[in-house]
Order: C-alpha cells, then structure tokens, then sequence
C-alpha cells in the first residue's frame, strides 16, 4: 500500500507549509436569537414534547370574513350516484382526484367539483340539520349527544363545512333539501303496519338500548304471527304466545293477536374507515357469536318496530363521508404547502390538478413507481434518483424554470409518521434527505472555505445539520404544523376526528386536546425537514432541491459578495512561494512520477484528469 507522509505534502497535496486558522462563525445573530427565545424558560433538547394544531381540524385555512355567499361543491364518487356535496363559506382551491379503499385492494375515486355560489340564508336551517342528524343519529359512535365533549355550533366551529345532499340527473347543481328533510324526518319514525315493510329499508326495534339494524328478509323466509307459541327460554302460565311476551316484557304496548310478524336479520354496520387497504374476506371463524347473530332470523311485532335513521343503500354512501372529508381537508392543507413552495422558490411552475395523471392514492411513493416515460406535463413519480452531474455553477444554478416539482402523494408521504398507521410514512425520505443534506453542507463549505481546517468545518457542518438546527427551519419556515402525527380516529373513547360544524366545549382538556391538537418529541419536525428534502430530490433534480435547502436557511448554496457562485476550489492551490500555473503543474507531474501513481491508473482502470484527486486520496 502506497502511503505518503503529511510532513513531506500538505492538504493540498503541495510541499508542507503551515495552514492559516480560518475562524468561521458557526452561530448568527438569528440563530442566536432563536435560542435564547425557545430556553428562555427551560432548556429544551430532541426528546422534548411539543404541542401543536391537528391541520384537518381547522379548515377551510383561509381566514373567513362573515358573509351570507357560501359556495356549493358536488362529491363525485366512481361508481355512485352523484347525490353527496357540501358548502363551505370560502372557495377552495382546485383539488386533485383521490382514492379510498373500498376493500380486497379496490378503490373507489372521489372527485371534489366546485358548482356554484349560495345564499346561506336560503338553506341554512336546512342544512344545519342535515348535518347535525348525520353525525349524532346515522353515524354510531361519532357524537355521543348525553356525554359528548363537542356539540354542534357552526359558527364557533373550526371546521366550516356542512354536508348536503344534491338533486339528480337535470337538476344535480342544486341542493335537495326536500330529501334531506325526508330522511331527518326518519328518526323515531313509526312503522305503521305490515304492506309498507321493503328489503330496500332499515328497521330498528325500538325498544332496545343500543338499536341494531334489521332488514326485512324475503317471502321466501319462515315468518310467524303473534298468536304462534312462544318456544323461547321464558316461560310463565302468562306467557303463552309471542304477544304475550311482548306485552309482559313491555306493559304500555298492545300487540294485536294473529297479526303477521316481520321477519328479519341483523345487519351489520359499515366499516366507517375508507382511508386504508382492509381485507374484507371471510372470516376464518364462522362460529364467532356475532356471525352467528347476524345469521339468526328474528321476529317483531309491527308494533315495536321504528325506520332506522337511513336506507340501506344511503347507509353505504353516507358512511364513506367522514373518510372523504378527512381527504379533503389533507389535501386542501397539501395544497397550501404546494403553492408555498413553488411560490418561495420560483424554480418551476406550480402544475394544475388537472394535468395530474393519476389520482392521489395515499400509498408508498417508493414502492410503487410509475414507469410512463418523462412527459412535459405532471411528473407524479420518477423511477431512478438524478444521478447525474453534481457541480455548482452559474449556468446551472440559475437555469429556466422546469416542470419537476413534488406531487401531492410524496409531500403528503413526506410529512406523514408512522405513527399515523397510513400506507406510508416519511422514514425512507428522511434517511435520503439526511444524506443529501449532508453531502451539500459539506460542499458548500468546501468550496466556501478552501483554506479552513478539517475541524473547523465539520463543527460548522454539525451546526447546520443538527436536529436543533432543523427544528428552527421548521418553526421560522412555519412548516410546523404540517407534520401528520397522529392516527384518525372516528369514535369511541379515543375518538380524535372532529366531525364538520362541531365545537370544542372544553378544548384546555386533555379529552378536548385530542380533537384539536397533536404532539411530538422535537425531532419529529426535524426528520420532517429531512424528508421533505428528500421528497424534492427523488421528484425534482438536484438544482431545484438545492434551491429549496437554500430558501430553508440551510448553508447549501456558496455564493459571494455578489451572490455569484464561487468557483470551485482548485486542489493546485498555492501555498508555495509562485502563483505560476505552469510551475505548480511542473511540481504535481513530477510527484506523481515519482510516486509511481501511474501504476495505481492502471490497477483500477481509471485515468485522472486532474492527478491531484488521485495524490490526496493517499495523503
């Protein structure tokens, strides 16, 4: 092995001479400034906890001016009629087209469009309570209305939308409110007698506590009068006929005699999560008490029998509304952060939903490449990183604008944890941003202080690097509230999503935290930092995501006095006594001659263009 000793050549692979200590100030002002603000009262490091606003919760972002002109949106779903829409006092802006998964690997796409502009006045108690019907009768679990900590108030709500349902066919821009009075009409509606009973309804028995479903079986199914025996478990000399067990069980109810029961069968609830792939085959244990409820037939009285909230099939389709609605606001907030930084870089041009290819499918943008050759409109996903080239100079770093830029699916990818139990998270963004951050400080530093020691600049490389570095970015960029942290949870006692038009009655508690607030250690917004940067470099190209670590306040770009990129530091430096090109190349050959480093050349294939490279490699 072919070892050169530091006392014959220096760093620069020239005859020794003493270094000039370069101080480099490693702390500014601003930074300075930031720290003494953030430990003013404790001293804070990677591990402390922070507090911060859930993004969904507060929507539309725009600041809402009190007004009567509130704008109408349709719902369009794949594969649905189109019936579902909203109104929300501020437009929106375009959204993309995005997914939701229906079960078994398929999904559905949802398309938001705007329709036109209302007069609130003219549908608010209307749509009010539409609204408030949906979340605290049709969606069981969402709003627990005797012990609830938020309740209906939409205008102290930070969630300003109110779902409707739209008109079809000739009139689909208008609002139905005639249908949607029908179904808020439902609740504790009276079943009459046996000729209105339809397989299309449901039923619920009015008498029970936690008011299952049932649908009316066929014909073809067994059915039973009142007047049958009662073969069940109790018995009494009282009881001898389902009526009279009925009227004993429930003493103000008169059962006619001989009056045909409804025969029927438990139907399950919908899955209220459309946000992830859920496998909806059958189950391996067909003997679990509740497939067995759910096959068993009962038999009611008319007399007991109440319309349930919904219909089947408006069952099917309101219970995809709150993951629809969790999608929106993501996207929305998506939106924000795209036009942020096509606006703060002004690199490429910010792309229009419409030229997107695909919709937004919330999955691993790693793992599921698209291979479509380059095109000049939208790219969602590019197969390879850019390997190519990496020098500063003018003629790159300030080329024409490009068409490259993160899609909605890789910033949402990049500011999402695992925590959150998506289809994806950051991590593998965050270790490509973590490297590429480091590479570019380091030449940047290179090229900005050629003369400075090793020491020098790795403690300067360590300050813009540093966790407590990024987590000040993230604050000073207000990129902080971006950072997806928790999992969606729509009922239950750890329920966190607020449903639209509710309020917070006591948000200073930790139970009305939840709906409104995340929380994270410190580090989670730095690896934030990082994933984004490695969100631009596998969508982008290395310019623009040097670009974009620059308008961070990271020390990526060397620029000089005349914000010029600096040439790039010359390996032939002269810290000898001439400043003759001729003689320093003269001195370089005539080392590399003697050091036979023509041999190494040819042991790995390879010829230097500039020897120097190859000298300092053994220095």
């Amino acid at each position: 092995m072919l070892l050169i000793l530091s006392e014959e050549l220096n760093d620069d692979c020239l005859p020794y001479q003493t270094r000039f200590l370069m101080m480099i100030n490693d702390i500014s002002i601003d930074q300075q400034f930031f720290k003494l603000c953030d430990e003013l009262f404790e001293t804070k490091d990677d591990n402390t906890m922070e507090i911060f606003p859930k993004q969904i919760s507060s929507f539309p972002c725009q600041s809402i001016v009190s007004s009567d002109i509130w704008y109408l949106y349709r719902i369009n779903i794949k594969t649905e009629k189109d019936k579902l829409g909203f109104v929300v006092p501020s437009k929106l802006d375009e959204l993309p087209n995005f997914c939701l998964y229906t079960g078994n690997n398929e999904m559905q796409t949802v398309d938001i469009v705007y329709v036109k502009t209302i007069d609130y006045r003219n549908y608010r108690n209307q749509l009010e309570y539409f609204a408030k019907y949906l979340f605290e009768n049709v969606f069981n679990g969402i709003v627990n209305s005797l012990h609830s900590i938020i309740e209906f108030n939409i205008e102290h709500s930070s969630f300003k939308l109110l779902p409707c349902l739209l008109k079809s066919e000739s009139d689909l821009n208008e609002i139905d409110c005639e249908r949607m009075l029908s179904i808020c009409n439902r609740l504790n509606k009276s079943v009459e007698h046996q000729s209105p009973l339809s397989m299309s309804e449901l039923y619920v028995a009015w008498h029970l506590p936690h008011k299952p479903l049932y649908a009316i079986m066929p014909d073809t199914a067994p059915s039973k009068r009142t007047s049958d025996l009662w073969v069940h478990k109790t018995k009494s000399e009282a009881i001898k006929t389902y009526a009279d067990y009925f009227e004993k069980k429930l003493p103000n109810i008169s059962i006619r005699r001989d009056a045909l029961m409804a025969t029927m069968k438990a139907v399950s609830y919908p899955r209220i999560n459309y946000l992830n792939e859920v496998s909806t085959g059958k189950k391996e244990n067909k003997n679990s008490t509740n497939d067995y409820i759910l096959s068993q037939l009962v038999y009611y009285p008319i007399e007991l029998l109440h319309y349930a909230p919904v219909n089947q099939a408006d069952l099917k389709l309101f219970y995809k509304l709150p993951s629809i609605l969790v999608r929106l606001t993501q996207l929305h907030w998506i939106e924000q952060l795209r036009r942020l930084f096509a606006s703060k870089l002004q690199i490429y041009s910010l792309t229009n939903v419409e030229q997107m290819r695909t919709p937004v499918a919330f999955s691993d943008c790693l793992t599921k490449i698209d291979h479509q050759p380059v095109t000049p409109l939208f790219i969602t996903r590019r197969p390879l990183l850019p390997l190519t080239l990496l020098t500063y100079n003018s003629a790159t770093i300030n080329n024409d604008l490009t068409n490259e830029q993160p899609s909605p699916d890789i910033l949402f990818q990049a500011i999402t944890r695992r925590s959150c139990s998506e289809q994806m998270d950051n991590e593998n963004f965050e270790v490509l941003g973590d490297s590429f951050l480091k590479l570019m400080v380091s030449m940047a530093l290179y090229y900005r202080y050629p003369s400075a020691s090793p020491g020098l600049l790795t403690a300067k490389k360590i300050k813009q690097i540093s966790n407590e570095n990024l987590y000040r970015l993230a604050v000073q960029k207000q990129l902080k509230n971006y950072l997806n942290v928790k999992k969606i949870v729509f009922r239950g006692k750890d329920a966190n999503w607020l449903p639209p038009g509710y309020k917070i009655n006591e948000p200073e508690l930790t139970t009305g935290q939840q709906y409104s607030h995340q929380n994270a250690k410190r580090k989670a917004f730095s690896d934030m930092i990082e994933a984004f940067i490695g969100a631009f470099l596998i969508s982008t190209n290395y310019i623009t995501t040097i670009k974009f670590m620059d308008w961070l306040g990271l020390d990526v770009m060397p620029n000089n006095t005349q914000d010029h990129v600096v040439e790039p530091p010359s390996i032939l430096r002269s810290n000898i006594a001439t400043n003759n090109n001729i003689q320093i190349n003269e001195i370089m050959k005539k080392f590399f001659a003697d050091r036979v480093f023509a041999e190494i050349e040819t042991k790995i294939q390879y010829v230097f263009k500039n020897k120097a490279y190859l000298i300092a490699a053994f220095t």
